[in-house]
């Protein structure tokens, strides 16, 4: 037999043993460089369309972007009661972009994390989001169901409130 190399190098040379030891390493597992750097970008994309959509609803609510920019520099405030209906779509939007980024993020850094605990350490973070743009279905479509068929309970909901304020019925 082949004597088994120290777990101390590399955190995908260990083999997991599927007990408590396996949690006790996971932070060694999720604290690589790569990781680090998905999680990053992902964030940053979040910021960047949070930071577009609120200050697109502070123009909407008739503020000028230099007096936004003056009042909150970096971090304009998403004001959803003022904005109205307009307000709302943007809302909608952003959670649905700030969901997107999450996912994204966190599907191409799972991935990269399960070719590492399979013994192949030189996966790379473009190997990894060919995969996401390969199975992106799967990734995006469950949510949107999700977020269907809550609307369509909400539909349910509202048919017999609005039917039961009509008198001959």
């Amino acid at each position: 037999d082949k004597p088994a190399q120290p777990d101390f190098l590399c955190p995908s040379v260990r083999n997991l043993t599927y007990d408590y030891k396996d949690v006790l390493f996971a932070p060694r597992f999720a604290l690589s460089g790569k990781k680090i750097k998905i999680a990053f970008w992902g964030l940053l994309a979040g910021y960047a369309g949070y930071f577009v959509f609120a200050s697109l609803n502070q123009w909407i609510q008739g503020q000028p972007p230099a007096e936004t920019w003056s009042d909150y520099s970096l971090f304009p405030y998403f004001d959803l009661e003022e904005g109205g209906l307009l307000g709302g779509v943007l809302a909608i939007l952003l959670f649905a972009w700030l969901g997107f980024c999450y996912l994204t993020a966190s599907f191409v850094s799972a991935k990269l994390n399960f070719e590492e605990l399979s013994g192949n350490p030189f996966f790379s973070v473009s190997d990894s989001v060919q995969y996401l743009y390969e199975h992106k279905r799967k990734l995006y479509l469950p949510p949107f169901f999700i977020f269907l068929f809550s609307l369509l309970i909400l539909v349910m909901l509202v048919v017999p409130i609005l039917l039961g304020k009509i008198q001959a019925v």
